[in-house]
């Protein structure tokens, strides 16, 4: 079964640059058009990645910050866990 189908993107790279996707493509397997997805891919994962990371960064450098300013308690007002009568199976 065929995985599932994207929108299509037309590009015109030039031609010194399409001779050098056409040959990395040989090397890897996919068709241009399959390598190019996996470039965009890639990239859009790896911008995920830089960002998660650098907001990681961000929240821990000012944790003290935080919790000096508002506390511990985070939902102030919310009970500490769920309600006993709730059911467990209950999304």
């Amino acid at each position: 079964m065929p995985g599932p189908v994207g929108k299509q993107t037309d590009i015109r790279p030039d031609e010194a640059v399409r001779a050098a996707a056409e040959e990395r493509a040989k090397r890897r397997g996919p068709s241009v058009r399959g390598y190019v997805a996996d470039l965009i891919e890639q990239d859009v994962h790896d911008s995920r990645s830089a960002f998660t990371a650098g907001a990681a960064g961000f929240l821990a450098s000012y944790a003290e910050r935080f919790e000096a300013g508002f506390g511990q308690d985070r939902y102030p007002g919310l009970p500490d866990g769920p309600p006993r009568d709730t059911p467990r199976d209950v999304a």
